[in-house]
C-alpha cells in the first residue's frame, strides 16, 4: 500500500493503537523492491509535542476514517496528562 500525506495509522510495532497522521512519504528502491519511508506525527500518546515517529510502510497499518471518530479507539492526545496522574 502506498501512503500519502495526511493519511492516519497505527505503528503495528507498539502495544497500543496510537493514531498517527503520516507528514511525509520517501519511496526508496533497493534491491529486494520498492517501499516507502514514513515521517509520522502521533496524533494521540504519551509523546511531547513536536515528536516524530520514523516507520517503514509495512511497520503501519492504515486506520478506517470511521475509526479515527470512535473515542474508545483514541488514547489520550499527545502532551496531555491522564486523569488522576500528577502534573
Amino acid at each position: 500500500m502506498n501512503f500519502q500525506p495526511g493519511d492516519c495509522v497505527y505503528p503495528t510495532d507498539l502495544p497500543r493503537r496510537f493514531p498517527c497522521r503520516v507528514e511525509q512519504a520517501e519511496h526508496l528502491t533497493m534491491p529486494s523492491g520498492s517501499t516507502q519511508l514514513l515521517r509520522l506525527v502521533p496524533l494521540a500518546g504519551p509523546w511531547p509535542r513536536g515528536t516524530v515517529l520514523i516507520r517503514f510502510c509495512d511497520a503501519v497499518a492504515p486506520i478506517a476514517p470511521d475509526d479515527l471518530w470512535r473515542p474508545s479507539s483514541w488514547v489520550a492526545p499527545v502532551g496531555s496528562h491522564e486523569p488522576g496522574a500528577a502534573a
